[in-house]
């Protein structure tokens, strides 16, 4: 909501973003993921079936979770542990929703973010994938009986499945499955589910091929441009506006 109001007050040409991702955010046994994060440091898996699409990012091998605050609301992260390794390892799977012509992505994914926050009593909620599966609230006797140990503090348990789109879930779950068949059943029944994530909502900018605006001298990149996601797409774009900058200011000490 910031960026919008951002490129209002500076006449900055864009338009709502018609898409928006939702999903969950797993944890499970660092060992049992080996076989994949060790082989690359985020390994991008992708599955479409039904015209949707789903996939994992942002993997912290070793490292856990962590919420933040996203406009007086609690969504999630991962967290790289590299000086204090954790048993656990972390990733995100989001699946890619398309919203009705005029709908925007950023208030959607304020009332997603708002209702799974009032699921979880105001906070990030929990479960474990073979109840996710079965559509049971995980009991605090059952986590604690769980081989694998969260590494958020503060959350809630609660029946996640129930109050996600029916799409999300398929995506999820078909996902996990989709993972399990390439690697050999490298997540359990107590994986970790935690929830909310919402990613991609910013509007789409009308941006150069140098990552200028309309408006001349103002530049974006990374995420907040709509264009892309990650830090190397966004160092990519960076360099390609600083190229222009620093041409355009020897042209005009040449001038």
């Amino acid at each position: 909501l910031w960026l919008l109001e951002t490129l209002l007050s500076l006449g900055v040409g864009y338009k709502e973003n018609s898409s928006i991702c939702l999903g969950v955010r797993l944890e499970e046994n660092a060992g049992r993921l080996t076989k994949i994060t060790s082989k690359s440091l985020n390994p991008k898996i992708r599955i479409f079936k039904d015209n949707c699409q789903a996939e994992t990012f942002c993997w912290c091998a070793n490292g856990g979770v962590m919420s933040y605050d996203f406009y007086g609301l609690k969504i999630l992260d991962g967290v790289h542990l590299y000086e204090k390794p954790s048993k656990n390892t972390s990733f995100g799977v989001m699946v890619t929703l398309e919203l009705p012509t005029g709908v925007s992505n950023a208030n959607f994914s304020l009332a997603f973010a708002k209702l799974i926050n009032t699921l979880g009593k105001e906070n990030i909620t929990l479960q474990r994938l073979e109840d996710f599966k079965k559509g049971i609230t995980t009991t605090e006797q059952s986590l604690k009986n769980n081989s694998v140990k969260p590494s958020l503090k503060s959350f809630s348990l609660s029946n996640i499945k129930t109050y996600l789109p029916q799409v999300v879930t398929d995506g999820i779950l078909s996902l996990i499955d989709k993972i399990n068949e390439m690697y050999g059943n490298v997540i359990s029944g107590d994986c970790l589910i935690y929830a909310p994530i919402v990613e991609r909502i910013f509007p789409s900018i009308e941006i150069t091929i140098n990552m200028e605006t309309n408006k001349e001298g103002i530049f974006l990149v990374g995420d907040c441009s709509g264009k892309s996601i990650g830090v190397v797409p966004a160092t990519t774009m960076g360099i390609k506006a600083a190229r222009l900058i620093i041409n355009n200011r020897n042209n005009e000490k040449n001038n």
